[in-house]
């Protein structure tokens, strides 16, 4: 924060409620700003007033005042508190009996060619503090040292947690959160609180105890302005709806059929190429550059890979699995039954496999092979089971191949319908958990759904086949078949089936 502005902006404090208890948020007097505080007594009777000024370091002093009756009082900060060294801004707390005081406080620029500007606010009663405040206007410059700040103060006597929410035309909405200690201040610039915002902006504060506060806004003489935020009885509804996503492409060096695909941490690919080819590939994570990892593989499907970087491959045409260790040996790992498809690994590295069968579909069931490789059945009666996916409570996920339904299995064994993905004729592909939701392919419908809580949507494209980018209703995808998450850049990676493609398809989440 610049000196300048530093010099006004520091530290705000309350003081014993009495009958009456009126807050001054913000004056000061130093070389570049001065105060002066303002009480009119609206009562024809004499009123006594009590005001208390503290720091930040904790110096406080305090004043008392005789106001006349029907009479206004005007004096300096420097005058009401001579103790004060010029300095920081410090809060000012009036006490009175008498319900009949009100008030204003004006602080000034003294940089300035008439060495004044005044600016003027008034006086908050901590009746009118409230929970949630909004800072109407705040403007944001494009250079130093013109401003606009926000000034809260915890009026309680606990800690408040109150988040700061900022909309603006150049930027979504966004938040932070502080801790402000009891019935002291936290003074911030706009643009310190969120970086990167240009034009202009209004805040909502929201916390958990009373707050009062004021908006600064500085030209670029250091001449402010100032207002009182307006109470909010509730927060706005900030539910926007479901936020439409953005599709674009990831290039790669080369055109490459990719059937499925996963990631490791540093957004590494790994890829099969599908069942009627024969080769796995390690991919840079910018696609700029790919190599062979295993070949003469009969037709690989499914690719998973566990917590200790081995790839465990399904290959459909010799029903086995295969296995890819971390440093690069290929081997077959376990014999599968006719048709495997899909493949996934849960958190304890054991490993799980849909089958497709024979003909036009046969599979019922899912296997499951320990990391020694001995194969059992985990489920049966799923017809032409695909897309598998454990959730955080080792709660399995198979969405069928045709229609699209979803089936939960649970640890205990026991499977129920879990989801519907919407639309007729979908095809299911492969699934996945990420961020608490599953997401999964729809191959011939050539789109991506969402499910939360069983409730399935479609989150992006037209149902057209093709390869067009942009908003994600959209975009275009063809045959979408797999599907990986790279948690860093919380994106989806999606790749077709039985097509050569130039680019792996991203959907970015918001």
């Amino acid at each position: 924060m610049p000196k300048s502005i530093n010099a006004l902006l520091l530290v705000l404090c309350t003081s014993v409620f009495a009958q009456q208890t009126l807050n001054y948020p913000w004056v000061t007097f130093n070389d570049l700003f001065d105060s002066e505080i303002v009480i009119n007594n609206l009562d024809m009777q004499t009123a006594q007033v009590t005001l208390t000024a503290t720091r930040s370091s904790g110096e406080n002093q305090t004043a008392m005042r005789t106001i006349e009756p029907a009479s206004q009082w005007v004096e300096g900060a420097s005058s009401l508190f001579p103790d004060f060294e010029p300095g920081s801004g410090f809060s000012v707390m009036l006490n009175s009996e008498s319900n009949a005081v009100t008030g204003s406080f004006r602080v000034f620029g003294r940089g300035t060619a008439s060495g004044n500007s005044p600016a003027q606010a008034s006086v908050v009663s901590l009746t009118d503090a409230s929970n949630i405040q909004l800072f109407n206007y705040l403007p944001i410059p494009d250079s130093a040292p013109a401003n606009s700040a926000v000034v809260v103060v915890n009026t309680s006597d606990v800690e408040a947690n109150v988040t700061f929410w900022g909309f603006s035309a150049s930027q979504p909405a966004q938040q932070v959160t502080y801790q402000i200690p009891p019935q002291q201040p936290l003074a911030q610039l706009v643009t310190d609180l969120f970086p990167g915002t240009t034009g202009s902006m209004y805040v909502i504060t929201e916390g958990d105890q009373p707050l009062t506060g004021m908006a600064f806004i500085f030209n670029e003489y250091l001449e402010p302005s100032m207002d009182n935020p307006q109470p909010l009885a509730s927060m706005p509804n900030l539910d926007y709806g479901p936020q439409e996503l953005t599709v674009s492409s990831l290039p790669l060096v080369e055109p490459l059929s990719i059937e499925n695909l996963v990631l490791d941490d540093e957004g590494t690919m790994y890829a099969v190429e599908g069942y009627a080819n024969s080769r796995a590939f390690r991919i840079a994570a910018d696609g700029s550059s790919y190599e062979v990892i295993a070949e003469n593989l009969g037709g690989p499907n499914g690719i998973a890979r566990d917590s200790n970087g081995n790839l465990y491959i399904t290959e459909f045409n010799t029903s086995q699995l295969t296995k890819i260790s971390a440093d690069g040996v290929v081997s077959t790992f376990a014999a599968l039954e006719v048709g495997p498809q899909n493949v996934t690994v849960d958190a304890n590295d054991h490993i799980y496999v849909s089958y497709w069968g024979s003909g036009n579909g046969t599979g019922n069931q899912v296997s499951h092979i320990t990391p020694a490789g001995v194969v059992t059945t985990y489920a049966q009666g799923i017809s032409v089971p695909n897309g598998l996916a454990f959730d955080d409570e080792n709660n399995l996920y198979v969405v069928t191949t045709f229609n699209g339904l979803v089936k939960r299995v649970a640890p205990d064994g026991t499977i129920t319908d879990f989801s519907d993905l919407p639309g007729s004729g979908i095809i299911g592909g492969t699934m996945i958990w990420a961020e608490g939701k599953l997401f999964v392919t729809g191959v011939y419908g050539n789109k991506i759904f969402q499910i939360e809580d069983g409730v399935a949507t479609h989150i992006a494209g037209t149902g057209t086949a093709g390869s067009i980018d942009g908003l994600a209703f959209e975009a275009q995808f063809d045959s979408p078949l797999g599907l990986a998450y790279n948690a860093q850049k919380r994106q989806l990676y999606i790749t077709s089936v039985g097509i050569t493609a130039p680019a792996i398809r991203i959907i970015t989440l918001p």
